[in-house]
């Protein structure tokens, strides 16, 4: 528990044991309680938000000594996640990926995902990755992956994802469950990095953005909603393959290697520094 979240529980523990040495009888009326429990509520919010809520890292390059929390990663193997010092984008490591058919169920899913950060403060967010596939560990399928996903509920498939589907890209994403648009952006190259650059306004009505790059070059621009209606999504990148949560398909092993995972309120890089790709704001 981190200092803040100690001091809004002994906050609302202070509150609770004030009102409960006060007799019954001289206990103020509601409209005076109110504003208390409401102050002490607000306090307290942060903590029953749990991960939501918590103070993590805005950019993750794997270089750091743990890279990120416990907390962050779904995995349910030991080979599910490691990181890797052969195959890097830039510094000295990556994030490996994993996934093999039969692995046990991560959150009612056959998954090796991390969580990059917690719900967003404002509609307008840029998120970075830089992707490698190798062709050895990495083959075409029919059935998709989902390889990045803005996460809302677990009552249905998220508003906007990107997935894999015969080395083919397609970006998923809509306002309405029933109603989402699949548009392919692209072929998954194997053997190289590629970056991958999502310029969000998060809505669920006509005032949504969604504009994608990959290293440097423009794929996507959509208007309308990439969200429900309903609060903000968290980021989510790694292997998600729901099909495999009833039975087999062609493929049987994913492996995708991360790096320079990154999100930011303004414009970002879409590449190596010294390439100098820089994505234009469009404010």
């Amino acid at each position: 528990m981190g200092r803040g979240d100690f001091s809004r529980l002994l906050t609302l523990v202070l509150l609770l044991l004030a009102l409960a040495a006060v007799p019954e009888k001289d206990l103020p009326g509601c409209s005076v309680l109110e504003p208390l429990l409401a102050k002490a509520s607000a306090h307290f919010a942060p903590m029953q938000a749990g991960y939501n809520q918590q103070e993590v890292p805005d950019e993750i390059t794997f270089e750091e000594e743990p890279p990120f929390s416990d907390e962050q990663l779904q995995v349910a193997t030991p080979y599910a996640f490691r990181l890797e010092t052969d195959t890097v984008f830039s510094g000295d490591k990556s994030g490996r990926f994993e996934l093999r058919y039969g692995d046990p169920q991560v959150q009612h899913g056959t998954r090796a995902e991390l969580i990059v950060h917690g719900r967003p403060s404002g509609d307008e967010r840029w998120y970075r990755f830089a992707l490698y596939a190798p062709a050895t560990g990495y083959a075409p399928d029919t059935a998709s992956d989902v390889i990045s996903q803005w996460w809302q509920t677990s009552r249905s498939t998220q508003a906007t994802s990107l997935r894999v589907l015969n080395d083919r890209l397609i970006l998923r994403t809509g306002a309405h469950p029933d109603s989402l648009e699949e548009v392919d952006i692209g072929r998954l190259q194997k053997n190289t990095w590629q970056v991958f650059v999502f310029h969000f306004i998060h809505s669920a009505g006509p005032e949504g953005l969604l504009e994608v790059w990959c290293n440097g070059k423009k794929l996507l621009q959509r208007r309308g909603g990439n969200m429900y209606a309903m609060r903000l999504p968290y980021w989510k990148v790694g292997i998600y393959k729901a099909s495999w949560n009833n039975g087999k398909t062609a493929a049987a092993k994913r492996v995708l290697f991360f790096d320079n995972i990154l999100i930011s309120d303004t414009a970002i890089y879409t590449a190596k520094a010294d390439q100098d790709h820089k994505v234009p704001s469009l404010k």
